[in-house]
């Protein structure tokens, strides 16, 4: 169960916020009220709430300084900020402060708010079980060194603020001087990448992963190589001996750039680095890796460049004052006007534009800007579909709910053409809701069928259907459950047959070139599946039909 904290200067808000939402139901048992940020500062020192619910314009003491107060005594609370004022500047400061999850806006619509809340409340136990996996992690003796890397990188990714005295332990690092260096390398695919594409970005990574574990740990200076990966991502921390100074970073940032030089030569995909500054300690480093993690982003706006070091720039972005962040009241409603009447052509021409006219960065220090851009588009898109009765959570992308889809590509271009697709699928959708005729239920599936059978040879998985159209995977799973009466794999497999029957009656292709076509590595498994469905084997399948 979980303590919530409102603070709120209007009693009749405050009061009707712990009515508002069935907080017993989704697990607060306790709610505190603060009057004014002051209040509230001293009730959360002494009760420790989980989530605070905050306005910001109040006497005393407003909400933001009120944060900036309590997120260092209160590193595991998630604040949501309350306000009816809707200006970019709070925003800003407010996602600078830290362990701010989201805003509910004044007045409230309760489908949204209710999703906010929902979300805030899924955080906090996501949190929770990471804390308890955490310490089992560290209970157990002898852990797996590559897990525990990893899990120590995600945990400086994710914890808005990271103990020291915690992590140096678990990573045995606490009698050791250290300095580290945080550096992120990306192997973004193509846009519309086929699933062997897909895989060779993976493969990249790996490749790119065993070398630097391998190579950096021989250095003398080398205490420990830390590495996780996310998606197109590799995520590397180097621990080395503080004595060593400025000739052992040198000597690391060397040897890493010529792992990654050598490996980006052997592949024709672009891969991507960011070099954090060194830092002293791991609390440090965390900032470091956020702040290189951001820094990736740079490839989107000078795009003759692979290699972004953080101590190369300044730490605020001289454009940011001169390009307007929000999207324009006219290009909202053309957007949702696209949308509404499946004006496609105009989706297109729309994003073109945004994406030469939006804001951008000259340094690292102006992504936030951008991003936010970013997420006020998306935001209209989503916020259209859910008004429309679409259940965006279970039905599309976490990719396109988290924006995470902004890490998949190599150029701007790319990027604002993959919303692109996906406002003129939200589009489609928006076109088919409540259309209940089996002609509208089934078009997802022949669709689906359409992308398997343009890479029939490949391993296409749920997944990669799933990004394909913007989909959430375990909706897709039980749509096909329930419309289909079958599994993904069994829809597969069925394609992949069908197809193998076309290719039999071609006499040009043998029957063991037909297996690799269609995506069977195995021939043995081939006959068999082939058997199973059509009934006969492949060779006497062509016997039958005169060939």
């Amino acid at each position: 169960m979980y303590k919530l904290m409102i603070v709120e200067d209007e009693p009749l808000i405050r009061a009707g916020l712990t009515h508002y939402f069935p907080w017993k139901d989704l697990g607060v048992d306790v709610i505190l009220e603060a009057e004014n940020g002051m209040e509230g500062v001293r009730l959360a020192l002494q009760d420790k709430p989980d989530l605070i619910i905050t306005d910001i314009r109040m006497p005393e003491l407003d909400g933001l300084e009120m944060i900036e107060r309590l997120r260092p005594e209160l590193p595991d609370a998630l604040f949501v900020i309350l306000t009816g004022y809707n200006e970019f500047h709070y925003a800003q400061r407010a996602i600078k402060i830290g362990n701010v999850r989201n805003y509910l806006l004044k007045p409230l619509e309760y489908e949204e708010s209710m999703a906010t809340v929902k979300d805030c409340l899924d955080q906090l136990e996501r949190r929770r079980i990471d804390r308890s996996s955490r310490l089992e992690l560290e209970d157990a003796a002898k852990e797996n060194t590559r897990y525990k890397y990893g899990d120590a990188i995600k945990q400086l990714l994710d914890d808005a603020v990271v103990d020291s005295s915690d992590l140096q332990p678990f990573l045995e690092l606490e009698t050791l001087a250290c300095s580290y260096l945080a550096v992120i390398a990306a192997c973004p695919s193509p846009l519309r990448a086929s699933p062997n594409e897909l895989l060779q970005s993976r493969a990249v990574l790996r490749k790119l992963k065993e070398r630097v574990v391998e190579e950096l740990q021989r250095l003398p200076a080398m205490r420990r190589v830390m590495t996780y990966t996310s998606g197109s991502k590799l995520y590397t921390v180097l621990a080395f001996d503080s004595d060593h100074g400025g000739d052992a970073e040198a000597a690391v940032i060397d040897l890493y750039s010529e792992i990654w030089r050598t490996t980006a030569e052997e592949t024709a995909l672009r891969i991507f680095i960011s070099i954090g500054r060194t830092a002293g300690h791991l609390a440090q480093a965390a900032s470091e890796l956020k702040a290189a993690d951001k820094a990736l982003y740079m490839r989107y706006f000078d795009s003759a460049r692979e290699q972004f070091r953080l101590d190369a720039y300044g730490t605020k972005d001289p454009d940011d004052s001169a390009h307007s962040v929000q999207l324009k009241k006219e290009d909202r409603e053309a957007l949702i006007a696209c949308v509404e009447e499946g004006r496609s052509d105009e989706i297109k021409l729309l994003m073109q534009r945004l994406c030469k006219e939006s804001y951008r960065p000259s340094s690292p220090a102006g992504i936030d800007l951008w991003l936010a851009f970013l997420q006020e588009l998306m935001s209209v898109t989503l916020r259209l579909a859910h008004q429309s009765g679409l259940q965006v959570e279970d039905i599309y992308s976490e990719k396109l709910l988290r924006l995470t889809f902004i890490d998949d590509f190599a150029t701007v271009e790319e990027l604002f053409e993959w919303i692109s697709d996906w406002v003129m699928q939200l589009s489609e959708d928006y076109k088919k809701r409540g259309t209940k005729s089996p002609a509208q239920e089934h078009l997802v599936f022949e669709q689906i069928e359409a992308f398997i059978r343009q890479h029939i040879s490949e391993d296409v998985t749920l997944q990669m259907v799933a990004d394909r159209f913007f989909y959430n995977p375990s909706y897709l799973s039980r749509l096909f459950k329930s419309k289909l009466r079958k599994n993904y794999m069994t829809f597969v497999t069925e394609i992949r047959i069908q197809a193998a029957q076309d290719y039999l009656r071609d006499s040009r292709y043998l029957v063991t070139e037909i297996c690799g076509m269609c995506g069977y590595k195995s021939y043995k498994h081939f006959v068999k599946t082939f058997r199973s469905l059509v009934g006969m084997t492949p060779t006497d399948y062509r016997k039958r039909i005169g060939l």
